[in-house]
């Protein structure tokens, strides 16, 4: 599957819970969305393309930049600009505001057919996942974590008619999607995401 999908990071990095834009935050001393770009590099063996506004330059690091498809609306606004963006069948979809997360985590997401210790799935069997499912992600406490999201581009109908409703949940779309869940079982904070100054601590 590795190979026909795609990794975009959601670094659209505006947050009025933090205060200030969250893609320069430090965490252990390096930027978050430097952490984000070397994990979903480790995790595919790719260059990221990054979603969001306000970059200074139509690169960083070697990565293209494409702009939110409607600032300010949150992760469906990056999400919906990186469906349109995407050339590959399936898109994996990174926030840029989870820095507990490893590769490990990515790769039971992108290889779901493969065992990985501390994940089992919520819906089996998963080792056809890739063939009969819209989108994969994981499930902590029986409860969908929507990013990170593994989704085909054939699903953009369903978020474009959200985002032109008004309905920025994703929660709200994967429920209109036939979604293969990975249940996390271990670790449960690094699907933690970065939100107020104290999460930074």
């Amino acid at each position: 599957m590795k190979s026909h999908i795609t990794p975009y990071i959601l670094a659209g990095g505006q947050s009025r819970r933090m205060g200030q834009d969250k893609r320069w935050l430090e965490w252990n001393d390096r930027k978050l969305i430097d952490i984000a770009i070397d994990l979903a590099q480790e995790a595919t063996g790719l260059s990221p393309i990054l979603v969001g506004d306000t970059f200074e330059d139509s690169t960083y690091r070697g990565c293209k930049i494409i702009p939110d498809t409607a600032p300010q609306k949150g992760p469906l606004g990056g999400l919906v600009a990186a469906l349109r963006d995407c050339q590959s069948e399936w898109l994996l979809a990174l926030p840029v505001d989870m820095p507990r997360l490893g590769a490990v985590d990515l790769h039971a997401l992108i290889s779901p057919g493969n065992e990985f210790p501390g994940y089992k799935p919520a819906v089996p069997p998963l080792r056809d996942a890739c063939n009969h499912s819209d989108a994969i992600v994981f499930s902590l406490d029986e409860r969908i974590s929507p990013l990170p999201m593994i989704v085909q581009v054939k699903t953009l109908p369903v978020w474009e008619k959200m985002l032109t409703q008004g309905e920025l949940s994703l929660q709200t779309g994967l429920a209109q999607l036939i979604v293969q869940k990975m249940e996390y079982s271990h670790h449960k904070e690094r699907l933690r995401n970065i939100n107020t100054p104290n999460d930074l601590k």
